[in-house]
């Protein structure tokens, strides 16, 4: 009876309590340059075609010599336009949340080494799930966390630790 009383705590979310929050960007973080990487990768990529004799291979067979002049070069641009998009979305679903956010305690539900999962509810009292890949080992299950999400969205969310990096970031409750 004990164990079914801890497992339904840990899957079912606090009521919604806000918490007063604000953020501001810290003055010495450049990580926002990070962000000119993938396309310089592209830029390399797109720049070692020509150099490769890559119309010379239109009018040949190729073999597999002339095949890794061909593969390099898109091995670069696949990598930067892959991870540039990546980085670019989460950047943005960042940046969208902090329009307009709502900071509420959720609760975690699993806390791993790949990332930490949690449940909370919006301001209406709907539950939701969400999930964050930084883990810095401060959170345990069944521990309250601080989530923010987009006041029209609550399913784009993103725990308050996400931000520390970049943030000072500042919360209470009400």
């Amino acid at each position: 009876m004990a164990v079914d009383n801890l497992e339904q705590r840990g899957q079912i979310a606090p009521p919604a309590r806000q918490l007063e929050f604000s953020t501001t960007r810290k003055s010495g973080d450049y990580s926002y340059l990070l962000l000119l990487i993938p396309p310089l990768f592209i830029v390399i990529g797109a720049t070692m075609f020509p150099w490769s004799g890559f119309s010379a291979y239109l009018h040949q067979s190729l073999n597999w010599g002339q095949l890794w002049d061909v593969v390099l070069p898109g091995f670069f641009m696949v990598l930067g336009c892959t991870v540039g998009f990546k980085l670019f979305k989460q950047q943005y679903a960042m940046r969208k949340v902090l329009r307009e956010p709502v900071c509420v305690l959720g609760v975690v539900t699993k806390a791993t080494e790949d990332g930490l999962r949690y449940r909370f509810r919006d301001l209406a009292g709907l539950e939701h799930e969400g999930e964050g890949t930084e883990y810095s080992g401060d959170y345990y299950e069944e521990m309250d966390v601080p989530v923010i999400y987009e006041r029209e969205n609550p399913k784009n969310n993103l725990p308050v630790s996400a931000l520390y990096d970049q943030y000072e970031v500042h919360f209470k409750l009400n």
